[in-house]
């Protein structure tokens, strides 16, 4: 948990998530145990052993055979599987020592106590550290959370129950009394709401962003029903900005838009602490700030737990990914794997569902007023959405892997051949978006039901989009700066009680304005060195100026590109490493595909956008923070290559 501050419940929840994995494995390994100990004549306490040893060792065995699969180094697989069984037989006959210390009555209770303790206090460092050990790494920087306040109280806790099985055989009373204690325990811990306490003064502020998702895949689509009908909802009761574009095509470079108003080039990679986010600035406002984020790169490690109060990334999220293993007997063929439901995103990244719920959790257990923020990733490749949101014409012969799709050169997309997997593509785009919605339906239902959605300021967008085909391209963090990647939905539901109603802008926005809009509405000074602007003085009259220049950039190989937005109209502009520069211009009304380059009709357009790219440049040199690379673990490493991202990740 990031941002400094410890949530017990959230630990007592991860190991309640993992605990039926372990009740598995004992039931499994149990059985043979039983016949062996049985022909064997032993005692009861061998048979507690061998089901200790047995156990402990599959599921840490699992969890340290997930990270042996991300890596093709033997020696390190094998060093990890030393280290581990060393580690093992080390904790057995540590335990069976101080069995013989014990009173008579409750050494026949020891294994079981050892069973909890270990669950209790190993667990949650294995299912962060396995990962890592096996790619032959000690993560001694994990070995301090053990002296936390939460693994202390996890230690009086398992202490607890430990003596409670030894009472369990005595008395009666001694069970009910222990059920009780338990019940209240765990109750507390799952963080049990109290009493509804009175709508604070100043709104909530939540913002959801969905990894990835395009623009146009909100709302109705041509000759389909929509895709996404709780958007479409919230639409209805919200602002709804037609046309905005993110700062960049691809996540590194346009969170800094979205959290501060800002550039990559300026807060850096990962995140300047000297940056002003719009968490920092409203935790100065008196606001409990709380953040979940499925994506790697919006993690502790990239800087992004600035400001935050609590902060969850996907190094604080269970991977207990069993299903890496099972894949194996399918020759790591993950299309047959996702065929057979053995594979699917959430072997990547935790899914929106899970994602939502828990950041609610933490979200009831901040003060009032507060700001969440949620990242989601179900849109994003690998596009293994759960089948139920694929469509009835879907050809499960035709997939493609997303490794494969993003290896392909512009040709290969374009090629006749591969339209049929290129259909298939977009299918499992489509179905991951209707996750994503219903997922925002039920987050929207849970709100409503804490009181806590119609006073609150809600913001839902997404941080770039995808190509799924157009003029060849695939994925995002490319050269091309159409509107498929650059244009976002953009959302902002105002509390109920202040008056707004529904809208359409039509206008061009950019994500950049969300940080400006937000301070402007909540009364808060506005940033000075804020990209984005201040657009709430247009929400009443349902116009937003549109004489600005919005721009965006993305780098490559080639060189930088920019794309600047201005009415209908979008200039690019591609500087070469060289110095060299390449001009076009399109009529994103009459020509939505870039085909039809116009630049030689209007010559002045063409060099007041370049101006205003040029000024934009200049303002990030004259602006840009000090920052320092962030050293990319071996772990992280292989999270982001899963998601496609490798060393030149988007």
């Amino acid at each position: 948990m990031g941002g400094g501050a410890v949530d017990l419940s959230e630990v007592l929840r991860i190991w309640l998530v993992l605990l039926p994995w372990q009740l598995a494995l004992f039931a499994l390994l149990g059985v043979g145990l039983a016949i062996l100990v049985r022909m064997l004549r032993a005692s009861a306490t061998t048979f507690w052993w061998l089901v200790i040893g047995a156990a402990s060792f599959a599921f840490l065995g699992a969890r340290v055979a997930e990270g042996a699969l991300r890596t093709s180094s033997v020696a390190n697989a094998g060093i990890a599987l030393v280290v581990l069984a060393a580690a093992i037989a080390t904790t057995l006959a540590i335990a069976a020592t101080c069995g013989r210390w014990l009173p008579a009555s409750l050494q026949r209770a020891w294994p079981a106590a050892v069973w909890v303790g270990a669950t209790l206090l190993i667990v949650p460092f294995v299912r962060r550290a396995g990962a890592s050990i096996a790619l032959g790494q000690l993560p001694l920087r994990e070995w301090p959370g053990f002296v936390s306040p939460a693994f202390a109280a996890l230690a009086v806790l398992g202490a607890a129950i430990a003596l409670g099985i030894g009472a369990l055989r005595s008395a009666k009373a001694s069970r009910l009394a222990l059920a009780v204690a338990l019940g209240i325990a765990v109750a507390r811990a799952a963080g049990a709401q109290a009493a509804e306490a009175p709508a604070p003064p100043r709104p909530d502020v939540v913002l959801v962003l969905i990894d990835a998702l395009r623009g146009d895949h909100v709302g109705p689509q041509p000759g389909a029903p929509s895709l996404t009908p709780n958007l479409d909802a919230i639409g209805a009761e919200a602002i709804r900005f037609e046309r905005a574009y993110a700062p960049a095509n691809l996540t590194r470079s346009a969170m800094p838009g979205v959290l501060a108003s800002s550039t990559e080039r300026v807060v850096g990679t990962p995140v300047s602490p000297a940056a002003r986010t719009l968490p920092t600035l409203l935790r100065d406002a008196g606001y409990a700030t709380v953040g979940v984020s499925a994506n790697p790169f919006i993690s502790a490690h990239y800087g992004y737990a600035n400001g935050f109060d609590l902060f969850a990334d996907p190094s604080d999220a269970p991977t207990f990914l069993i299903g890496s293993l099972v894949q194996l007997l399918f020759g790591v063929d993950r299309g047959i794997a996702y065929r057979f439901g053995l594979a699917g995103s959430d072997l990547y990244y935790e899914p929106a569902e899970r994602l939502f719920a828990r950041g609610l959790r933490l979200f009831d257990r901040a003060a009032r007023p507060a700001f969440l923020y949620l990242h989601a990733m179900d849109v994003h490749g690998p596009y293994l959405p759960p089948h139920r949101f694929l469509p009835a014409t879907y050809r499960a012969a035709d997939y493609v892997g997303y490794s494969q799709f993003l290896r392909l050169s512009q040709d290969e997309v374009a090629a006749a051949s591969f339209q049929p997997s290129l259909a298939n593509v977009r299918a499992r785009y489509a179905a991951g978006v209707r996750h994503a919605d219903e997922a925002i339906g039920t987050l929207r239902a849970e709100l409503q039901a804490r009181g806590r959605w119609d006073e609150a300021l809600v913001w839902i967008t997404a941080d770039h989009g995808e190509a799924l085909g157009e003029h060849g391209y695939v994925g995002h963090g490319i050269g091309w700066l159409g509107p498929p990647l650059t244009q976002v939905p953009l959302l902002l539901k105002l509390p109920r009680s202040w008056g707004f109603a529904p809208a359409v802008i039509a206008a061009p926005v950019s994500t950049l304005d969300i940080l400006p809009t937000t301070l402007a509405l909540l009364g808060r000074p506005s940033l000075a060195e804020a990209f984005g602007a201040d657009v709430s003085e247009g929400l009443r009259a349902g116009a937003v100026p549109t004489e600005r220049a919005l721009v965006s950039w993305s780098a490559t190989e080639a060189g930088d590109h920019y794309a600047a937005v201005r009415g209908r109209l979008q200039f690019t502009l591609l500087i070469r490493r060289d110095g060299q520069r390449e001009r076009q211009l399109f009529d994103l009304e009459a020509d939505a595909g870039t085909t039809r380059d116009i630049a030689a009709a209007h010559p002045d357009v063409v060099r007041e956008l370049e101006v205003a790219i040029d000024a934009h440049r200049e303002r990030e040199a004259r602006l840009a923070l000090a920052t320092s690379p962030a050293a990319i673990d071996p772990q992280l490493r292989e999270r982001l290559r899963a998601l496609g991202y490798l060393d030149d990740a988007h």
